[in-house]
C-alpha cells in the first residue's frame, strides 16, 4: 500500500489550494471578481493567490448588515470562511464573507 501513496505524491496534478482550518476564518483581499454566476473571486491570502467560487447560499455581510455579493469590489479586505466541495471534486466555495471596513 505504501507504493500507492508514493504514486499519489508524484502525480503531475497541481496541489489543492491552501485552506484555512475548517472552523476558522481567513483574512484576504479581493483582487478580482468574475461577474459570472456563481460569482468567482480571486483572493490574495498572504503570499498565495487563489480563485474561490461563492456557494449558492453564501452569506455576505459588513458589520452585521447583510450585503449582496454585488457589493463586493476588488481591493476589499474580507474575512472569509471557505469549505472544500464534499463531492470530492476539490473545488472550494466561500460560504461566509465578512467585509472589513
Amino acid at each position: 500500500m505504501g507504493s500507492d501513496d508514493n504514486a499519489v505524491s508524484s502525480s503531475d496534478s497541481p496541489p489543492p489550494p491552501l485552506l484555512p482550518s475548517s472552523s476558522g476564518w481567513t483574512t484576504a483581499t479581493i483582487t478580482d471578481i468574475m461577474e459570472s454566476w456563481p460569482l468567482q473571486l480571486r483572493l490574495s491570502i498572504g503570499d498565495t493567490d487563489m480563485m474561490i467560487e461563492l456557494a449558492a447560499d453564501a452569506m455576505v455581510e459588513s458589520e452585521g448588515i447583510p450585503l449582496s455579493p454585488g457589493e463586493l469590489s476588488p481591493g476589499d479586505r474580507i474575512e472569509i470562511r471557505i469549505e472544500r466541495d464534499q463531492a470530492g471534486s476539490g473545488e472550494c466555495h466561500a460560504v461566509y464573507i465578512k467585509k472589513i471596513r
